[in-house]
């Protein structure tokens, strides 16, 4: 008996230039930095499909011609492009909707994708734990969406959902690539820099600007969203998970083998500047969505004593400190929609959510439907209240696919937090505190669901790559652990073999 062949690898990542091997991650920032800056040089063209090809066409050329790893340059490229919130949108204006939305990063996931399939040293897997519930999702929305009298819209709603799946299996196998996970860390990094330093800029200029180039004049207390989304809440979202998982490693205990010095406190400012950010955001559900994933952190890591006081320390200053310096926009925020008012605004539209759900609770109002029809059904008491959408995407999903549609989405919820929790407990230190940031993050982001709208591609799509990247982390661990059984026993068989022999 023979022990199995070793895994197949993808290769160097870094780029020959020379005769001198590189690092990628620079080559791939520039790349994004100069389509970024191609696309706002072209300002608001309505053609933006020629955009998008000509980008495309740039890009395919380089990965051609300069780098040797096209696969990590392909995966870096669609990682860093979940970043722009940059959509052909085919059939614009049909039913009143915004038409087929097709986002940049599903255009540059697609194209991994295929190179995967056709070029990969391994198979996609397609297939984990969390693929039953993701199953059921689509199918409740399919369902939904024939029983709907907005069918175009749920349409619309389910090529959405098919959107999300594929970051899904792409997040998943970008993990199972050799270095994966490491890599995967340093593009969410890189995104975190990316996105406070955009906040920053947009916060000082008092607008709200999109990689088209077009900009959006903001009140007397400026909340842009970055480049991820039109509002602060959706820019929240999409930032916290990240902050969590570089919270997670930077408050971990470590050996001297398992990363540096210079890299922890590189973590560390990130976290800092993650943490500006959000508050700077002056959403409060934010703020508290926030505190929730911290404490989470902190609370595992005692537990499993496996937590740094002296970063916990520097973590908490910092967010006292940002509360400080914010503090007048923070009052002025507060004065101007004072907390009980907003209180009382949501749980009408919850009231008002409630009324669509008891009038259609099997097969919902119909995906996407929700903005056209609620008003049928409200009563007089809302006759002076905020009629807007829900602002509570469990509402919402249940409203719109029927009470199983939102108890299948609740559900999935929980069993992806669950996989988390048990993948924070085993493998190597890089494994188990993506994990630990990923379970805190997920408290986050459901937190933030309950109060906010939840329905930007950019953070949905952040989401489902980071619950990709846990069910690979997970099969890794998998692997790693029948690796530890089944190893003592072909070399048990290989001695046998070579004693009867000798």
């Amino acid at each position: 008996m023979t022990p199995p062949a070793p895994a197949p690898t993808t290769g160097d990542s870094r780029l020959v230039v020379g005769g001198r091997r590189l690092p990628a991650w620079p080559f791939t920032a520039l790349v994004g930095v100069a389509t970024g800056c191609l696309l706002l040089s072209l300002g608001t063209s309505d053609e933006l499909r020629w955009l998008i090809t000509i980008v495309l066409a740039i890009a395919a050329a380089v990965v051609v011609v300069v780098v040797p790893n096209r696969l990590v340059l392909l995966a870096s490229v669609f990682v860093l492009s979940l970043q722009a919130d940059v959509y052909l949108r085919p059939m614009y204006g049909r039913a009143g909707t915004v038409g087929l939305e097709i986002p940049l990063c599903v255009c540059t996931g697609i194209l991994l994708y295929g190179y995967l399939r056709v070029m990969g040293t391994r198979a996609v897997v397609h297939r984990g734990e969390l693929t039953p519930w993701i199953l059921a999702i689509l199918g409740t929305t399919l369902v939904a969406a024939v029983f709907s009298a907005e069918r175009f819209a749920g349409v619309a709603r389910l090529l959405f959902e098919l959107e999300l799946v594929l970051v899904y299996i792409l997040g998943l196998n970008i993990v199972l690539m050799d270095g994966g996970l490491h890599r995967l860390v340093r593009l969410l990094a890189i995104t975190l820099a990316i996105q406070a330093i955009v906040m920053f800029v947009e916060t000082a200029l008092g607008i709200n600007f999109s990689l088209l180039g077009e900009t959006t004049a903001l009140g007397d207390i400026p909340r842009p969203g970055g480049t991820v989304s039109s509002n602060p809440a959706g820019f929240a979202s999409y930032i916290m998970p990240l902050i969590m998982i570089l919270a997670a490693r930077f408050t971990s205990r470590r050996s001297a083998d398992e990363v540096r010095d210079s890299r922890r406190t590189r973590e560390g400012v990130l976290v800092v500047l993650g943490i500006v950010a959000i508050v700077m955001t002056y959403t409060r559900a934010a703020w508290a969505g926030l505190a929730i994933g911290f404490v989470a952190i902190i609370v595992v890591g005692f537990r499993r004593r496996d937590i740094t006081m002296k970063q916990v320390g520097i973590v908490l200053i910092a967010m006292v400190i940002t509360a400080i310096v914010c503090l007048p926009i923070i009052s002025a925020r507060l004065t101007e929609a004072p907390l009980g008012e907003s209180y009382d605004e949501r749980a009408a539209l919850n009231r008002m959510a409630m009324l669509v759900i008891t009038a259609h609770p099997v097969f919902g109002i119909g995906p996407g439907a929700y903005g056209f029809a609620y008003k049928n059904y409200l009563t007089d008491e809302f006759s002076n209240d905020w009629l807007y959408t829900v602002h509570n995407e469990y509402l919402l999903r249940t409203a719109e696919t029927g009470v199983i549609g939102g108890l299948v989405f609740v559900i999935f919820l929980l069993k992806a937090f669950g996989q988390l929790r048990r993948a924070s407990m085993h493998g190597d230190w890089e494994q188990r505190t993506f994990a630990v940031g990923m379970t805190a993050g997920m408290l986050a982001v459901c937190w933030q669901m309950y109060w906010v709208p939840w329905r930007g591609f950019s953070y949905n799509a952040m989401l489902w790559l980071l619950l990709g990247a846990g069910e690979g982390v997970t099969r890794l661990q998998k692997l790693e652990q029948r690796d530890a059984v089944v190893q003592p026993l072909l070399q048990d068989g290989l001695d046998a073999q070579q004693r009867r022999t000798g």
